[in-house]
């Protein structure tokens, strides 16, 4: 089975290579502004997790989100698919009693048995 591609693996590699890219860049510039110099290892840990931690956290929700919708959007095909499922069926039985109720209306009365075929001919072509 070959592999999908994970837009959001690559996005967060993305986020940890320019972080990176800008600790080499400090060494070239070292008065810029927002750059680190030494200092303890746990804090360049914080500073390379945190951007990872904050739009992971939107992912994931954009993500559920995305989720939620897709399967809202199943439900409602699936529902429409029983529905017509359901039509399929009664239509025949609908037509068939409809059929035999202007047969029986045609000898003791024409004119309903000609409205009733209009009604039916109208429904039909809805």
């Amino acid at each position: 089975m070959p592999r999908r591609f994970d837009w959001q693996i690559v996005f967060f590699q993305t986020i940890v290579a320019l972080r990176a890219l800008r600790s080499e860049v400090a060494h070239f510039a070292p008065h810029s502004i927002f750059t680190l110099r030494g200092g303890p290892f746990w804090l360049k840990v914080l500073i390379y997790t945190t951007p990872i931690i904050a739009i992971g956290t939107w992912l994931k929700i954009w993500n559920g989100v995305r989720i939620q919708i897709k399967l809202e959007e199943q439900e409602r095909l699936l529902l429409q698919a029983r529905m017509e499922a359901l039509q399929n069926q009664i239509n025949p039985h609908f037509l068939f009693n409809t059929l035999n109720s202007v047969s029986s209306l045609v000898r003791v009365d024409p004119d309903t048995a000609r409205d009733m075929i209009i009604k039916l001919a109208n429904i039909c072509a809805a």
